[in-house]
């Protein structure tokens, strides 16, 4: 009779089978991951866009006055001075009645007493990778948006 000892551990066969395995699984879900990371980022560029949009609507209808975002090249800033930075790794590019992106750069966005806002697209670029937003001009709530991520 022949009696083997159990020490009741893997194989190298076992164990580089498991690690193939893990990094199959891994490469495989590191590309969405990344994409979720990305979307993430231009979600929160656009979100702090559109919060300063709001509230300079309202400020707008509240004075009862004509107001102004003045876009610099990371920042928003409302005719009052307060400011808002945007993302330095990303590019704001601008739409106005055309066809053509610009840079946002020194442009300024028109907020009217009565809450309307002059038109306006806004396209985030970080990259290839990219997001469009058309404002509605009754709400300064995105209206179409398009992305690339």
């Amino acid at each position: 009779m022949i009696c083997r000892a159990n020490n009741g551990g893997y194989t190298i066969l076992e164990i580089s089978l498991t690690i193939s395995i893990s990094v199959l699984i891994f490469l495989a879900i590191a590309p969405a991951f990344s994409g979720l990371m990305n979307e993430r980022k231009f979600r929160n560029a656009a979100d702090l866009i559109l919060e300063c949009a709001a509230e300079t609507r309202t400020e707008a209808k509240r004075q009862g006055k004509f107001l102004v975002l003045t876009f610099g090249e990371y920042e928003m800033r409302l005719s009052g001075g307060k400011c808002v930075s945007l993302p330095k790794d990303m590019t704001l590019l601008i739409r106005k009645n055309s066809d053509k992106w610009e840079s946002a750069k020194n442009q300024i966005w028109k907020f009217f007493p009565n809450g309307f806002i002059e038109p306006i697209s806004l396209r985030l670029e970080r990259g290839s990778a990219w997001m469009e937003m058309e404002l509605d001009v009754l709400t300064a709530m995105v209206a179409e948006e398009r992305f690339s991520f």
